[in-house]
């Protein structure tokens, strides 16, 4: 499933309910910001790292350039990760409890302080895989990939 199709479905059976004006409680926002805020541009890294950790890896391998980064690593076998969780989660970054996705979705978000041109984040189960890209303009997209062997 592709994000722009998840978001079209999430938000399909929606119905017009009211019109009207509403305040924003800026320290309520504030909080709820600052909870996914990084103390630096760099500490994305770091949240990466934390992501590697939960899924118990052995290996990181880093690649740092001017503007890519690169952080691979390989799960435990038998821990598989669903991308639809992962699209919830960055619609919806306070909704998730799931240590792995807070994570993950902070260190998304936190490229886009950086001068990286973009975040890519990867799955792949054997030859097949999925790829979540973030772009400079925040824009999503997903791609599935099949790996040549």
């Amino acid at each position: 499933m592709n994000f722009e199709r998840f978001i079209e479905e999430r938000f399909a059976g929606g119905k017009h309910d009211s019109e009207g004006q509403f305040t924003v409680d800026l320290r309520k926002a504030s909080d709820k910001v600052a909870a996914f805020a990084l103390p630096s541009d760099s500490h994305y890294l770091l949240k990466v790292v934390q992501v590697a950790h939960r899924f118990r890896t052995e290996e990181i391998r880093v690649d740092i350039g001017r503007f890519r980064t690169t952080l691979e690593f390989h799960p435990v076998v038998g821990q598989e990760f669903e991308m639809e969780r992962l699209y919830t989660a960055l619609a919806d970054p306070l909704g998730t409890k799931d240590p792995v996705l807070v994570d993950l979705v902070a260190a998304l978000y936190g490229t886009l302080k950086t001068d990286l041109q973009e975040a890519t984040w990867e799955h792949q189960l054997g030859v097949q895989g999925q790829r979540l890209v973030i772009d400079r303009h925040r824009r999503v997209h997903c791609e599935r990939f099949e790996c040549e062997l």
